[in-house]
């Protein structure tokens, strides 16, 4: 065997001897990433969980929006029947007496309006 080949196989030896600590340090770097994508993961499931529940108070809110845009609805048209009443009422107050009809006619046959 040549002293090139005694010193690859050598050379070979010293990195297996290493590989152990590369290992043990690879190991290590997968540990620390374990850790934050757990870290990540539950920042994330807790992100998730706050969403959800402004998500379920909006629900909410709308839903409650809703209702009080009908009851506001409903008593507006409440109000406008009754608006409506009190006009037919002051209509009806208004009447002309069936007199004055005539004075305006008489009148206006007598007054001529001219072009």
């Amino acid at each position: 065997m040549s002293i090139g080949t005694k010193f690859r196989r050598l050379v070979n030896l010293y990195k297996l001897a290493w590989a152990g600590d590369r290992l043990d340090g690879l190991e290590t770097q997968l540990n620390l990433v374990r850790g934050e994508l757990d870290t990540t993961n539950a920042r994330m499931g807790a992100a998730a969980a706050e969403l959800q529940s402004q998500v379920d108070q909006v629900r909410v809110d709308c839903a409650r929006f809703g209702e009080t845009m009908y009851q506001m609805a409903s008593q507006a048209g409440s109000q406008l029947k009754g608006l409506g009443k009190d006009l037919d009422t002051l209509k009806s107050s208004l009447e002309v007496p069936q007199e004055m009809v005539d004075d305006f006619f008489d009148w206006k046959s007598q007054n001529t309006i001219l072009n």
